[in-house]
């Protein structure tokens, strides 16, 4: 396991070597800046569809409990 994480990191930093001693890192920098987050806001609302999903069978239990919580706040039944 730990040969492996080695030879991943040698991997990783042989890949992206370069990058750290390139005049155009500013630029990678940039793009990497305003591409990051679109596709984190992207796969995030696709986690929120799935998990949705998986919360939908038990959608209706929810709302009993809620409203009778509801009740109990508002009214102290």
């Amino acid at each position: 396991m730990l040969v492996k994480l080695r030879t991943f990191l040698r991997d990783l930093w042989t890949l992206t070597r370069p990058y750290w001693s390139s005049e155009e890192r500013w630029k990678a920098r940039g793009l990497l800046l305003v591409v990051f987050p679109v596709v984190l806001w992207l796969y995030l609302g696709d986690q929120g569809r799935h998990f949705g999903r998986w919360l939908m069978p038990i959608y209706p239990a929810l709302c009993i409990i809620f409203v009778a919580l509801g009740f109990t706040l508002i009214f102290g039944i």
